[in-house]
């Protein structure tokens, strides 16, 4: 755990030092699903990754690691149901009592190992679906362009 902690430290240094922000940002936006440390864990042992995940997650999607591959080393957390005590009201007589509840709650972290797509085999990924082009017509392109206008997000 300490080991992989300090490559992430020299990691950061690295990325910033020589120049290399551009490239890690480019490579950061094919990770969303993942914290900003285990991206850059991820981009310091396989720097050409394009698509992680662990070996169930291949497995599931009719793919196996590659003999003798060797895995990427991620931060996971470590999930423990926990009881705990929570005040609830009744809503009819509004007496508060005292409940014990079991919740999952993160209580650490260990390390954990995913792949890279490119140490798998198996059956081909499914595609994306295909863009859709808007439909013609006078409606359709009064909604396409109140969409546009009211949108946060970028719109193709």
């Amino acid at each position: 755990m300490r080991e992989l902690y300090n490559r992430l430290i020299e990691g950061v240094r690295e990325v910033l030092a020589e120049g290399q922000l551009a490239e890690f940002l480019k490579f950061i936006s094919r990770f969303r699903e993942y914290s900003l440390h285990n991206t850059l864990l991820i981009y310091r042992q396989r720097p050409h990754a394009t698509m992680v995940a662990g070996l169930r997650t291949w497995n599931s999607l009719g793919r196996r690691v590659k003999k003798g591959e060797k895995g990427i080393a991620i931060f996971a957390p470590t999930i423990r149901k926990v009881r705990v005590a929570v005040e609830e009201t009744d809503p009819e007589t509004g007496e508060v009592r005292v409940v014990e509840r079991e919740e999952e709650r993160v209580v650490g972290f260990h390390v954990a190992y995913v792949f890279d797509v490119s140490q798998t085999e198996g059956k081909p990924l499914p595609q994306p679906p295909e863009e859709k082009k808007v439909p013609g017509g006078k409606a359709a392109r009064y909604i396409w362009d109140r969409l546009l206008k009211v949108s946060p997000f970028s719109v193709r």
